[in-house]
């Protein structure tokens, strides 16, 4: 019941005492909101649900609150986890980790308890766990392999041993390339053994690639069926994982989530679960606008996800083209929806907003708006 003339709510100055009063059991309250909301995000049991997890630097600087010198990034400062489902692009449960902790801290846990809420909703959904070597360690695979349905592929660093087992696959991928001059990719699977795993063999993937930049290798650890006859689809599937990335890259530069400038390290943790917030906002405003626009034909007669990158790369731009607020960043939505020159009149019985005639994104407005509208009335708001 306010109108866009009255006072804000609040001074910047309250606003920062809210920030500082939030407690070590809120922020646990919130963790726990946020798993449930994104549980609560499927209407009906999805076939599969796959789990992201990453890292971002989060530069500081002043006296924060655990703000440590990071050798790598060669800055102080944060680090965010976070954890996105790559069907609905929400981020699942972000945390704030100290400048210089391993990033595998507590992960192992974190990921335990998203998937015993999945469970307890959707007891036959399969759920994939994809993450970086950062996250290869055995308490991960440990965790994981205790829960059943539960599939995970997890980058791998190259050991002396994995590099004495695919010198002979590199090899023969640069000599690939020597022939043809175009990109040479060649895979291969073997069952390991490390000395941390009480003796337990997991099996590995490798990559080998060679172009005109020089070659490469990199494995990853996995349980996934088929690894074995389709090793090539097993690291493909993970190299997917870049597209949740793209949502870490939302949250860090579109929704400003690296600037944590207060000095308490729960205030910091607080502002970031906000900024979290208003990119899951932009996510289900963004699958609440989207057009369906059919998928376009791949010419393999594959589907999209066992394609080539060529051609997700094609569907990908048709589907920016066809509707660019769907597949929109928060810079496209400010720009072709919300920072607009508009005429507000306020009356007693509604609220107007003009226009321009020419504007023109007003036909991206209309389709936000109906849709928007028939979220209301599902939702019983309406």
């Amino acid at each position: 019941d306010r109108s866009p003339s009255d006072r804000d709510l609040a001074s910047q100055p309250t606003l920062s005492r809210f920030e500082n009063a939030i407690t070590a059991g809120n922020l646990l309250q919130m963790e726990e909101w946020f798993i449930d909301r994104f549980v609560e995000s499927f209407s009906e049991a999805p076939e599969r649900i796959t789990l992201d997890m990453d890292t971002f630097d989060d530069p500081t600087h002043g006296m924060q609150q655990l703000t440590f010198f990071h050798g790598y990034y060669d800055q102080y400062q944060y680090q965010v986890r976070v954890i996105t489902c790559a069907e609905n692009d929400m981020t699942v449960l972000p945390v704030l980790l100290y400048g210089s902790a391993a990033v595998s801290l507590g992960a192992y846990d974190d990921v335990v308890r998203v998937i015993s809420k999945i469970r307890a909703r959707f007891p036959d959904t399969i759920i994939e766990f994809r993450a970086d070597a950062g996250f290869a360690v055995p308490r991960m695979y440990e965790a994981l392999e205790a829960i059943s349905n539960v599939i995970y592929t997890i980058g791998f660093l190259m050991s002396p041993v994995l590099r004495r087992k695919s010198d002979e696959l590199l090899k023969a991928t640069e000599n690939l390339y020597e022939t043809t001059h175009m990109l040479a990719k060649q895979y291969m699977f073997f069952p390991h053994c490390a000395d941390s795993w009480k003796k337990r063999s997991r099996n590995i993937v490798i990559k080998c690639e060679a172009n005109s930049e020089g070659s490469n290798r990199r494995a990853v650890i996995t349980n996934r069926p088929g690894a074995e006859q389709y090793p090539d689809g097993t690291y493909e599937r993970y190299a997917d994982r870049g597209e949740s990335e793209n949502r870490n890259k939302e949250l860090k530069c579109e929704f400003k989530a690296d600037r944590l400038s207060d000095h308490r390290y729960m205030a910091n943790l607080f502002r970031l679960m906000m900024h979290t917030i208003a990119t899951n906002m932009l996510v289900c405003f963004r699958r609440e606008a989207a057009k369906d626009i059919a998928e376009i034909p791949v010419s393999t007669g594959l589907p999209l996800e066992a394609s080539s990158q060529h051609a997700k790369r094609q569907q990908h731009n048709k589907r920016r083209r066809e509707d660019p607020l769907g597949e929109g960043h928060a810079s496209t939505w400010r720009m072709m929806l919300i920072k607009v020159a508009a005429r507000v009149i306020v009356t007693t019985r509604r609220v107007r907003i003009l226009i321009p005639k020419h504007w023109p994104y007003a036909k991206y407005f209309e389709q936000v708006r109906q849709a928007l509208n028939g979220l209301e009335i599902r939702m019983g708001t309406g």
